[in-house]
């Protein structure tokens, strides 16, 4: 099987992915078989994060989180490319909040990346990295859930304390209004707010708040009913991937 046909495959399955299975939060039961075979994986997750249509970049992201064995610096391969991307557009474009929309993926996958003993570290560096851009002026509304999986790990002290002051922010007024980050998403930072005194206060449920999200998206993936020609089309796909695995 040559990666052209390989690929050829993915890009109607991914349409699937992306269109209808993330929406329902249930992307897991296709991307969790697809990630046991890490070097097929891989190559999907390059090729689709090539891609102008921000969906495919967030499948892309979203199967990177289940590889069994991915490149410890796959995940930050995945976010530079995008902060590249979000740089080269316009201040002012509403399409970087589909930048936003990716990076959100990376999160939840760097998220995944945490609940494997020798994935922890480059996944706790990416979270911080979101959260440390975020404070200096790179906003990412993702920032939070970010800083919500360092705390739940006894990760960042430090860094919820400059995150927690980035949320209360004291520029000089504006119209009677404070400085916000400069984003065509006009963020007021109430959610930041908002997660940042929880999780001084070690509030259970903001600490936990990312960890019981993926375990309904693992739950909803194992319940999925599909019809018998989605099954075997799949069955198709992984039995293609499989082989292009022990070319």
């Amino acid at each position: 099987m040559s990666r052209d046909q390989l690929f050829e495959m993915w890009e109607q399955l991914a349409s699937w992915i992306g269109d209808e299975l993330m929406n329902d939060g249930i992307e897991g039961c296709v991307l969790r078989p697809l990630g046991q075979m890490s070097t097929s994986a891989t190559e999907l997750v390059h090729h689709s994060f090539k891609s102008e249509n921000y969906f495919r970049r967030k499948v892309a992201a979203a199967l990177a989180g289940y590889i069994e064995n991915p490149a410890s610096d796959l995940l930050r391969e995945l976010l530079d490319e995008e902060r590249a991307r979000d740089a080269r557009l316009p201040a002012d474009s509403a399409e970087r909040l589909y930048c936003q929309s990716v990076v959100e993926d990376i999160v939840f996958s760097a998220a995944r990346w945490c609940r494997k003993e020798d994935l922890k570290l480059p996944a706790f560096a990416l979270l911080s990295q979101i959260v440390e851009a975020t404070i200096t002026g790179e906003y990412w509304n993702s920032a939070c859930y970010a800083m919500a999986t360092l705390c739940y790990y006894n990760e960042s002290p430090q860094l919820l304390k400059r995150f927690q002051a980035f949320c209360t922010p004291s520029g000089l007024p504006l119209f009677g209004k404070v400085a916000l980050p400069r984003h065509p998403s006009r963020p007021t930072l109430e959610q930041e707010k908002q997660f940042a005194k929880a999780l001084a206060a070690r509030n259970t449920a903001t600490l936990n708040s990312i960890e019981k999200l993926l375990d309904e998206k693992d739950q909803s993936a194992v319940q999925i009913s599909m019809s018998d020609e989605n099954k075997q089309w799949l069955e198709k796909f992984i039995q293609v991937a499989r082989d292009f695995e022990q070319a």
